[in-house]
């Protein structure tokens, strides 16, 4: 076997056992939203975003949203950026309770990037 071969065959053999080892994950600097929220009425289970304030809270960071059009369907991403940690999130629309939750947990991913949360809000009316 010639030196060109032995060098082809180790090359070969080094670029084939990269590829069965683990994968790794790539870091983008992609935004992500910590929460994308579908906002439903706790009755007719209709859509009920439009009109809707909602709040997020972590540590000293307030950031409010009004959802004015159905531009994602039938939800809707609150607009937090990228930033994991611990959140309360108010949502309030005339002619229905408002919404709270405490204590919501939105973790990091290997990135640093918030972990999205994907959950309903049933608004009850007045």
């Amino acid at each position: 076997m010639s030196r060109l071969s032995i060098a082809t065959a180790v090359f070969a053999s080094a670029a084939l056992a990269g590829c069965s080892g683990p994968t790794q994950s790539v870091c983008t600097l992609e935004l992500r939203r910590a929460f994308f929220i579908h906002i439903a009425d706790s009755v007719t289970n209709a859509y009920a975003a439009v009109g809707a304030h909602v709040t997020a809270q972590h540590g000293g960071i307030i950031d409010s949203v009004v959802v004015q059009s159905s531009q994602l369907g039938d939800s809707t991403a609150v607009p937090l950026g990228d930033t994991p940690g611990t959140y309360a999130l108010t949502i309030t629309k005339p002619g229905y309770r408002d919404w709270k939750r405490t204590n919501i947990d939105v973790g990091s991913s290997s990135c640093g990037q918030a972990e999205t949360q994907i959950f309903t809000a049933f608004l009850q009316r007045l």
